[in-house]
């Protein structure tokens, strides 16, 4: 008997209670930690915009700082995951300061 796509996955109003509320909690949380980091890199680049840095070099002294957080960090990260968050992140704050 062959299941049928849709019977293959979960939807979140079958999940336990416990489960749903946990998972609703962790995309709140998740959501709260990306706005809070987009701020701080888009703060970061502004403050290295206003000092006439260029945009190559903006990129490259975030992409530095973040190898010395991770250096000095016991959380081992993924780098190229990471590095694509960080320039999906940083690319956007650039274009809207040089506008």
């Amino acid at each position: 008997m062959s299941r049928r796509p849709e019977d293959r996955y979960i939807t979140i109003s079958s999940l336990p209670e416990v489960s749903r509320t946990a998972l609703e909690l962790a995309i709140i949380r998740h959501r709260a930690a990306l706005e809070s980091l987009t701020s701080s890199v888009c703060a970061f680049a502004r403050e290295l915009r206003a000092q006439d840095m260029s945009r190559q070099d903006i990129l490259v002294a975030a992409h530095e700082l973040i190898a010395e957080l991770r250096a000095s960090s016991a959380v081992d990260y993924e780098d190229d995951d990471n590095d694509r968050v960080l320039h999906a992140i940083i690319v956007p704050c650039l274009d809207e300061s040089a506008a």
